[in-house]
């Protein structure tokens, strides 16, 4: 069955590339694995580094977040009975065009292009 014209697959021509697309924009949720889920992202913090620090203070599992575009990443160890757990939350940029171009809150944002290839 195809997508509805006006959705965000369709649109894009997704099916043809052959990428799946994972839904609903903004709130869908896409698990790698049982430790790593990629997601659009909530949480938005001033300054470089600001809104994976505060990612991390809920992380249950590693997240890769774009809403930010920024280029951020950070880690965190938490011990249990069993051992030692690492959670890594990584926002790797952005596709879009950085030079203004793109809508933002302010004329020359913090942003850096960049994404992430996942091995696993």
């Amino acid at each position: 069955k195809s997508a509805p014209a006006m959705s965000v697959p369709s649109l894009l021509g997704l099916e043809e590339l052959g990428i799946q697309y994972e839904g609903p924009y903004p709130s869908g949720r896409v698990w790698i694995n049982d430790n790593l889920v990629c997601t659009h992202g909530e949480i938005v913090k001033n300054g470089s580094g600001e809104t994976v620090k505060a990612m991390l203070s809920e992380a249950r599992a590693s997240e890769i977040v774009g809403h930010v575009h920024r280029s951020e990443q950070a880690t965190v160890t938490r011990w249990s009975k069993k051992g030692p757990v690492s959670y890594t939350i990584t926002c790797p940029g952005t596709l879009a065009r950085i030079d203004g171009a793109v809508p933002a809150t302010k004329a020359h944002p913090n942003w850096q292009q960049g994404f992430s290839v996942v091995y696993y």
